[in-house]
């Protein structure tokens, strides 16, 4: 598996009343592997096991904002 670094952030604004956030998930937009396994199948019929690659891309640039009422 190859390394990687990932940057997230998040800014929030606090009032008495109210909260606005906004946040971000992988800010340089990273390829990256959540998951990942090398497993191995063969048929039947093969004489040869076939090495491959599965896995699940992580999450791409992901931005977000929120808004929080107190009362």
């Amino acid at each position: 598996a190859i390394g990687y670094c990932l940057l997230d952030a998040v800014i929030n604004y606090t009032s008495s009343k109210y909260q606005v956030g906004l946040s971000v998930e992988n800010l340089l937009n990273k390829k990256w592997n959540q998951a990942q396994f090398d497993t191995e199948s063969r048929l039947k019929n093969e004489t040869r096991s076939i090495s491959e690659l599965h896995y699940t891309p992580g999450t791409p640039f992901f931005l977000k904002g929120s808004v929080a009422f107190f009362f």
